[in-house]
């Protein structure tokens, strides 16, 4: 795998550099949903699905773009 990142670097960093920009959002997105005030454990539950659905998508499309 190591290799697979290493050659993908070298051809592709702006693909790296925006999956790890995607990464960053939605970490900093989950920490804020942590944070806030939420009317009902629901709401923090639905939110935090949101965001965990959207890291799944990301850690596909980056498995994808490493084993094509």
């Amino acid at each position: 795998m190591g290799n697979n990142i290493a050659s993908l670097l070298e051809s592709d960093s702006s693909q790296i550099i925006e999956f790890l920009l995607q990464a960053l959002e939605i970490n900093r997105s989950l920490i804020a949903a942590m944070n806030k005030d939420w009317d009902t454990e629901e709401e923090l539950y639905q939110a935090v699905q949101i965001l965990t659905n959207q890291q799944k998508e990301l850690e596909y499309k980056v498995a994808q773009k490493l084993n094509p």
